[in-house]
């Protein structure tokens, strides 16, 4: 029977080299040699990233973004050069060779550097001592944070045209809005703030806080112990979470999000084997679901006479292509010297303030191009190469992936710290994060991770018994009886992977 460390070998060797067989019909298109190369390196830097996320142990953060970025700037891009096809009406983008040569090369040097900052952080995790904290929910925060829910829905749901708004379309939902007032150039970003994002926000900050106090409250294994006021509060939490967050009227990556890290935060998966399912349903969801809208919509442009496999030149695979047009943005004008960074992070100010806040950058980048739709996708490594160029690029990179590690090893090996707590969320938050751009995702992912660290408190590690949790789950640290900190896991808890 062949070892452990000779069946994670295997791993690094056989899924990589099934990627490049598949895609070798694809690069034998390509009739630039270094296109070609640069390529196949992102499918391998991406394909080896995968591995790398579950071989040891499950690291969300990490496969969910190698699994994407695989899919969205790999495979998109590959089938885009080899076919001579990308969206908008565009395709003559692809002569110029200098510029799509540049965009590949830019694509690869930023997952370089984000695989770079994990390998270092991995190198050093053995050595790093465990937290000497974990995270509890405040007193006040699930029940308070329900409480905001429903003191503002009565007024969410009449700006919003009723509750069946809510489950129409993302265009039906904004006319009702538009038809009450609410829109920034008419009541403000305040009023849009409070009927849109907010209320998404909150609900999926209160539903990780049940999650969690059901969890530290627990008299036993599995849910069905759970105390019934938690359990109700849990129960309105995931209802406000439907009604807010659900992918009729919110773009997939809010939906996504929200549900997709509720159901990390449940079942908590960590083992190998968890790790290598979740790879392959991450792969059907970026290949086949993620673009399924395209082929579907009737009035997508030649949806009905192309094969499936033109879905990855159609306008859900926009981002290599953005890519070319923001190093065409720099060459005519310039680097924004941060603009766009600074306005989606200082997305709380009205633009009454701050009248030379930026607008997304993919619509500014878009319209330098001409095109007749302009709400494209931005990467944000492509977004923040317009700020700080080639070399700030590679910094915020490294510093992605390094914080990105952290906190897949604070999930692998400290589940009760702040950064298993996060876990969740920023792993499937940070879909809409590389799709970008920064300014029109920035504030609802930016307002639930807010929430999050606000509802919760950490805690010593040696706290006294009696505020303890009863049952510990799988892996936190167990209170032993004259209060010392004792690392052997513990009885598993509701949801243990």
């Amino acid at each position: 029977m062949a070892s452990g460390g000779a069946r994670f070998s295997q791993h690094y060797t056989v899924v990589p080299g099934a990627v490049l067989l598949l895609a070798l019909p694809w690069l034998w298109m390509v009739d630039n040699g270094l296109q070609a190369a640069l390529l196949v390196t992102q499918l391998l830097l991406c394909t080896f990233g995968i591995v790398s996320s579950y071989v040891t142990g499950l690291r969300p953060v990490r496969l969910v973004f190698f699994s994407f970025v695989f899919s969205w700037l790999g495979v998109g891009p590959l089938y885009q050069v080899s076919h001579r096809q990308l969206a908008w009406q565009d395709s003559d983008l692809l002569n110029s060779t200098d510029m799509v040569t540049a965009a590949l090369g830019l694509t690869v040097l930023f997952t370089a550097a984000v695989s770079a900052a994990m390998w270092q952080v991995g190198t050093r995790a053995a050595r790093t001592p465990p937290p000497r904290t974990m995270v509890v929910p405040r007193e006040w925060a699930p029940w308070g944070f329900l409480g905001a829910l429903v003191a503002i829905t009565p007024y969410v749901v009449a700006t919003n045209g009723g509750v069946g708004s809510f489950f129409a379309s993302r265009q039906d939902r904004v006319s009702e809005l538009m038809q009450g007032g609410v829109s920034l150039a008419g009541a403000g970003g305040a009023s849009v703030a409070l009927a849109q994002i907010v209320p998404a926000a909150l609900a999926v900050a209160t539903a990780h806080l049940f999650i969690l106090h059901a969890r530290r409250t627990s008299t036993g294994e599995g849910w069905t112990t759970t105390a019934l006021p938690t359990a109700a509060g849990l129960g309105a939490a995931l209802s406000f979470v439907v009604l807010y967050a659900n992918p009729l009227s919110n773009t997939r990556f809010i939906s996504i999000a929200a549900f997709g890290s509720l159901a990390f935060a449940i079942v908590r998966p960590r083992s190998p084997r968890a790790g290598q399912w979740i790879a392959v349903l991450l792969s059907v969801l970026t290949l086949a679901v993620y673009p399924l809208s395209y082929l579907l919509a009737p009035e997508a442009p030649g949806a009905g006479d192309r094969s499936s496999f033109a879905v990855f030149g159609s306008q859900d695979f926009d981002g290599f292509q953005q890519i070319v047009n923001s190093l065409i943005y720099v060459q005519d004008h310039g680097y924004n010297l941060g603009r766009y960074t600074v306005s989606a992070l200082l997305f709380f100010i009205p633009r009454a303030v701050w009248p030379w806040k930026a607008t997304p950058s993919s619509i500014d980048v878009a319209a330098n191009r001409d095109y007749w739709f302009t709400n494209l996708s931005m990467p944000v490594h492509a977004e923040v190469f317009l700020d700080v160029g080639l070399i700030g690029m590679l910094i915020f990179g490294f510093v992605l992936g390094h914080a990105w590690a952290r906190i897949d090893h604070a999930w692998l090996t400290s589940p009760a710290s702040l950064g298993a707590w996060l876990a969740p969320f920023l792993a499937m938050a940070q879909l809409g994060f590389i799709r970008g751009p920064l300014g029109s995702l920035s504030p609802i992912w930016l307002t639930v991770t807010v929430l999050l660290l606000v509802g919760v408190r950490r805690v010593p590690v040696d706290v006294a018994p009696e505020a303890a949790p009863a049952v510990p789950p799988a892996g936190d640290y167990v209170i032993t009886r004259a209060g010392a900190a004792d690392t052997r896991p513990g009885p598993p808890g509701p949801g243990t992977g």
